[in-house]
């Protein structure tokens, strides 16, 4: 098993050349050079990616390496990602009771992931209370394009403790990653169903009503592991980009929301409408729909400074 550790280097004009040769690298007959070749691709960055060869092109050895590597890639993004949350301590104020005995503080704590959007979307934000000497958790389910979210929390602690003592904390964040844009060609040969990491999304059916242009698509999404983003916090996967695209560039999106057909354990299977521009001949139409291909729930801990 290959253990990835080094840090992304920027890339540089002769990287394609030396892209290409590392591929070929990949297939090599002694086990060593394949490792060694696939630590240097590594090495490189995730700005290789784009000159990565197609799987109809590399041998079984090869695609799969490749397939680790974009893997690894994405988990060191997902990583500094995550690094980029902040938590500030906005406010924090004590309710004193009996002198020596314990007072109740109340803190303001804001939660800001806007630099991290690019790679991971929030779906529920989870503090346990335990740490506060309560029971329980406290959800927070986060919307379509939220990059916020503030927190209270009130506690007992000691009389006399330092009022600009650190407070630190743990929570949980259930997160989609790995954004992918599924694309599907109406034509009737065409393949309906595809997979990237752990999602799978396929095209189920596809009615075209002539006299109004109306076009209906039914698809469905499925992970490997929805955790319980699919019973819980559906409204996200409905907010995912869903749209046509023409031969010549040309953009359709949906009339309404995705209408909900089932939602079932680790699958949403969802109906877009769309309407086709008179002349245009809907088979020639690309159906692409927009997903996270990993869903993950990681413990952050953070500490805020009064």
């Amino acid at each position: 098993m290959v253990i990835l550790v080094m840090m992304a280097r920027p890339v540089s004009a002769e990287v394609p050349e030396i892209v290409e040769q590392l591929v070929k690298q990949l297939d090599s007959p002694v086990f060593s050079q394949r490792d060694d070749a696939q630590q240097k691709l590594f090495q490189l960055g995730t700005e290789i990616e784009k000159f990565f060869p197609g799987e109809e092109s590399v041998s079984p050895e090869t695609w799969v390496r490749l397939k680790n590597l974009r893997r690894a890639f994405l988990r060191q993004s997902v990583d500094q990602n995550l690094d980029n949350i902040r938590f500030t301590l906005e406010s924090l104020t004590r309710q004193e009771t009996q002198p020596g005995a314990q007072s109740q503080t109340v803190a303001r704590i804001m939660v800001d992931w806007s630099d991290s959007v690019s790679e991971i979307r929030p779906i529920r934000w989870r503090f346990p209370l335990d740490f506060l000497g309560q029971n329980g958790a406290y959800d927070i389910p986060v919307a379509p394009r939220q990059t916020q979210v503030p927190v209270r929390f009130s506690w007992k602690t000691v009389a006399g403790e330092e009022e600009n003592s650190p407070f630190h904390g743990k929570c949980d964040l259930l997160f989609a990653a790995g954004i992918h844009s599924f694309t599907f060609s109406l034509e009737e040969s065409a393949q309906n169903v595809l997979r990237h990491e752990n999602a799978v999304v396929s095209v189920q059916s596809t009615v075209y009503e002539p006299r109004t242009g109306r076009l209906t698509i039914r698809f469905l999404v499925e992970y490997d592991n929805a955790l319980d983003t699919m019973q819980s916090h559906l409204v996200w996967i409905e907010s995912y980009p869903a749209f046509l695209e023409g031969e010549n560039g040309q953009t359709i999106f949906p009339l309404e929301p995705v209408q909900q057909i089932e939602k079932n354990g680790n699958r949403f299977a969802g109906i877009l409408a769309f309407r086709v521009p008179r002349g245009t001949p809907w088979r020639t139409l690309r159906f692409i729909y927009q997903a996270p291909t990993i869903l993950s729930e990681r413990a952050i801990e953070f500490t805020c400074v009064p």
